[in-house]
């Protein structure tokens, strides 16, 4: 008796999260468990979107912010919030690394080397020369912030 009038109190996110809770199947209970933590403000946008790719095994990275120097606005940084599925479909991509933030690291400085290296040429495809000491010769750096992201400047 007591459990029936406990039911009758149940806030409406006591009454969603258990209906969450009791689905069996393992993705579709962590799907609604998110939906829930998202319709009642619990995470934002950003993290729902990553436990919903996380649930269904697919990658996911984005990019947590963006940093720019007043002074020299070529010189900032990034921070990058990825998943264990990215960090996979990256090492089955032939990145390497002992750690999960080594492995996007290397993919970080190849998609940023690819990037400078299409700025390096003209319309016709032509190389250009650089000089080191100007803001192409800039070092891209990476610091781990916390478990899944990393900043790079």
């Amino acid at each position: 008796m007591q459990n029936i009038f406990k039911s009758w109190i149940k806030t409406p996110e006591e009454r969603d999260r258990a209906k969450a809770e009791a689905l069996e199947d393992d993705v579709a209970r962590e799907i609604a468990i998110a939906k829930v933590d998202k319709k009642y403000n619990k995470i934002s946008q950003q993290e729902f979107e990553k436990r919903i790719a996380t649930a269904n095994e697919e990658p996911y990275v984005r990019v947590v912010s963006l940093e720019i120097d007043e002074k020299s606005p070529g010189s900032g940084f990034f921070e990058l919030d990825f998943n264990e599925h990215f960090v996979e479909y990256l090492a089955n991509s032939g990145y390497e690394g002992v750690e999960p933030e080594q492995i996007v690291d290397n993919w970080f400085n190849d998609l940023c080397q690819n990037i400078v290296m299409e700025g390096l040429e003209d319309e016709d495809g032509t190389a250009k020369s650089f000089m080191t000491d100007s803001k192409e010769g800039l070092i891209i750096q990476r610091l781990k912030t916390d478990e899944d992201t990393a900043e790079y400047s």
